[in-house]
């Protein structure tokens, strides 16, 4: 299989998962409301790696939309973080740009 397509179907497969958490499925949700930046980063940091440790699949971070500082600063720690498969912002009306979605790096490629 061409690389370009293997990279097309492992998105897919990202999107499948994330979008089943947005319709419902089990996914924890997570609060980072009215926390700094530092204090949200470091709370993030503890979520993944609890959250990794118990198998969890896909979390939701709320972080408001506001002027995006939180988002922002979510986003660039979700963008190197060893346990980040996947992330992007919520598509449901009533979440866009309030709440991320993250798959988690699955347990047998740490």
């Amino acid at each position: 299989m061409p690389l370009e397509t293997e990279q097309l179907n492992i998105q897919e497969d990202h999107e499948r998962k994330i979008f089943a958490a947005e319709l419902g499925k089990e996914a924890p949700a997570f609060d980072l409301h009215g926390m700094e930046v530092e204090e949200a980063i470091q709370e993030c940091e503890h979520i993944l790696y609890n959250e990794f440790k118990k198998g969890t699949e896909v979390v939701e971070l709320i972080h408001g939309r506001g002027k995006g500082k939180l988002r922002e600063a979510v986003h660039e720690l979700l963008k190197s973080h060893p346990l980040t498969e996947y992330f992007r912002t919520s598509q449901h009306p009533s979440k866009i740009d309030a709440s991320t979605f993250v798959l988690l790096t699955k347990k047998e490629t740490i």
